[in-house]
């Protein structure tokens, strides 16, 4: 079973619970729209699933819940922050703000965070980049949860990796992947929900394939695409730790001391932005009448299913599982804050 809830009020909801642990407001609010971001999307394992562990981080003292950023470098193009221990997305939209900005006035701006956590979905950034008529390019280290190719040690993150462009009226064509073949929530979800996961996703701690999604969170996910998700997590992790001076992946612990990377590109300095999205639009248009490989399918362009699955939770709410449910009524319980379906 599952209940709706919409989307407004569950975002609303999310920063008057980040308030009330003791998050600045604007902070609160970051983390929320990442958040809302997320569950309206359909990406509902970096949605409000996280909440709970969020909050987790801050109780047990692993994240600093009112800390906020600090700029250790302002050059030109470049801008690199220490996150100072707060919530990744908290200080992720602020990287990326800034990045825009540092766009708008040399053509390209690159924002990179030490020092923070996990920072949601990849593609709530970029969204934000094509929002402002910028290609945004976003991208995170994680904890040691994938080993490299041909290596049984858990030793890189599943780094997750979005690109971005604006398209005519609304429209975002876009990609949002980790270099893993599934998320590490996508267990977390079949494992609320009782399921098995293909064997192919992940592996037990001793190294075997499984098809127990507990298994597989104790254990490790397998790289996408063997040899060239591991050297993408690899190059990505350069961007992540090496680039702001933070830690390399094997020595995040608990998601604590993550690093971030964000690009944006103004599309202006290339030309008409009117131009820009008409041709973005147009490759995907081209793409979506291309012969589908199967009868009755539907050839989607990058970051229409998203978009449609907005559409849909923006009427009808966005479910949540009754297990889901369960921990975030103890989370309003335990900050006080009543839930919108109470």
């Amino acid at each position: 079973m599952s209940d709706t809830v919409a989307v407004a009020a569950l975002t609303d909801w999310m920063r008057d619970v980040f308030l009330a642990a003791g998050m600045t407001e604007a902070y609160a609010q970051n983390s929320a729209d990442v958040l809302g971001y997320a569950s309206a999307s359909g990406i509902d394992s970096h949605g409000v699933i996280a909440l709970p562990r969020y909050l987790s981080h801050f109780e047990s003292g692993r994240l600093h819940v009112g800390a906020t950023a600090d700029v250790i470098v302002d050059h030109k193009a470049v801008l690199a922050l220490d996150g100072n221990l707060s919530l990744g997305v908290s200080v992720g939209p602020d990287a990326m703000r800034g990045a825009i900005k540092k766009a708008r006035a040399f053509g390209v701006g690159v924002a990179a965070v030490r020092n923070s956590s996990h920072f949601g979905a990849a593609g709530y950034y970029t969204h934000l980049a094509a929002g402002e008529a910028c290609v945004g390019i976003s991208t995170s280290n994680v904890e040691p949860i994938m080993p490299p190719f041909a290596a049984s040690e858990k030793l890189l993150g599943n780094n997750p990796f979005s690109i971005g462009a604006p398209g005519v009226a609304d429209e975002v064509h876009q990609i949002d992947f980790g270099t893993s073949k599934v998320a590490w929530g996508k267990l977390q979800l079949a494992f609320e929900r009782g399921e098995a996961v293909p064997d192919s996703w992940a592996r037990d701690q001793s190294g075997n394939p499984t098809s127990d999604p507990q298994a597989g969170m104790n254990g490790m996910l397998n790289p996408l695409g063997e040899h060239k998700g591991s050297g993408l997590a690899f190059m990505l992790e350069v961007l992540n730790s090496t680039l702001p001076g933070g830690v390399p992946a094997f020595d995040v612990v608990d998601e604590v001391g993550i690093g971030q990377c964000h690009i944006a590109i103004d599309v202006e300095a290339f030309g008409s932005a009117h131009q820009f999205r008409q041709g973005a639009s147009a490759l995907a248009a081209r793409v979506r009448t291309s012969t589908p490989a199967r009868a009755g399918e539907t050839v989607k362009a990058p970051g229409d299913p998203e978009a449609a699955t907005r559409a849909e939770r923006g009427r009808a709410g966005v479910p949540l599982l009754e297990s889901v449910r369960l921990q975030l009524d103890a989370c309003a319980q335990r900050y006080g804050v009543r839930p919108p379906w109470a």
